[in-house]
């Protein structure tokens, strides 16, 4: 049997803004990257496993926050880009108002 090894970096990027005081994460960004020196197949590619956010302000319609999901997507997509990835794997759909991945509840701080 062959070993094999795997070369991947493993991201979450997150966007967050500041509301009441307290730091709020809006989108996050899971990624498995596997680069130049990962073998075939995966060689200078990435799989986006998960993305996900929150609504921006209570009552804000889902075409606003697919806006910001779309730019921040698209910032990370020129970003590999311009470090050699060749291919995108899209895991997961983005987010809408009902399918959630990673924040899939709320939690109530008191």
């Amino acid at each position: 049997m062959m070993n094999c090894v795997m070369l991947v970096a493993r991201a979450c990027s997150h966007s967050q803004e500041e509301e009441g005081g307290k730091e709020v994460v809006l989108v996050a960004l899971y990624v498995n990257e596997f680069g130049a020196d990962s073998p075939p197949p995966n060689t200078g590619r990435v799989y986006v496993e998960c993305i996900d956010g929150v609504p921006l302000r209570r009552g804000e319609p889902g075409a606003q926050r697919e806006a910001l999901v779309a730019r921040i997507v698209s910032a990370y997509l020129h970003f590999v880009r311009n470090l050699g990835f060749s291919f995108v794997h899209f895991r997961s759909p983005p987010p809408h108002d009902d399918l959630c991945q990673i924040f899939a509840r709320s939690l109530s701080l008191s």
